[in-house]
């Protein structure tokens, strides 16, 4: 095979690869959506799933002892609703729900 036809396949091969690969590298907009909850992690701090979610939820408990501190924050739209716990400001669990319309 003559080799302006390899090098023009390779750049073809690369450029498709590139332009295909592009839109992975771009982080997801913040909101609150399946995919966005999906990216929550244990670990995570308040501020991690603020960043993700787009805004700072609506605290709903906390309960403190001398060196422990639990929070439930609840995230929600009016289709959707995302409920972390936090243990020491680290995600310990997370619940999504598909709200009910309001009659």
């Amino acid at each position: 095979m003559p080799r302006h036809y390899v090098i023009a396949i390779s750049f073809v091969v690369v450029t498709g690869c590139v332009a295909t690969g592009l839109p992975s590298l771009n982080p997801p907009e913040p909101g609150l959506t399946p995919a966005n909850f999906e990216r929550i992690r244990d670990g995570m701090t308040k501020a991690d799933v603020d960043a993700i979610l787009g805004s700072t939820g609506e605290c709903q408990s906390l309960t403190s002892t001398l060196i422990n501190v639990w929070t439930t924050v609840e995230w929600s739209d009016g289709v959707f609703k995302a409920t972390v716990q936090f243990h020491n400001d680290q995600v310990c669990d997370k619940k999504w729900a598909v709200e009910e319309p309001h009659k």
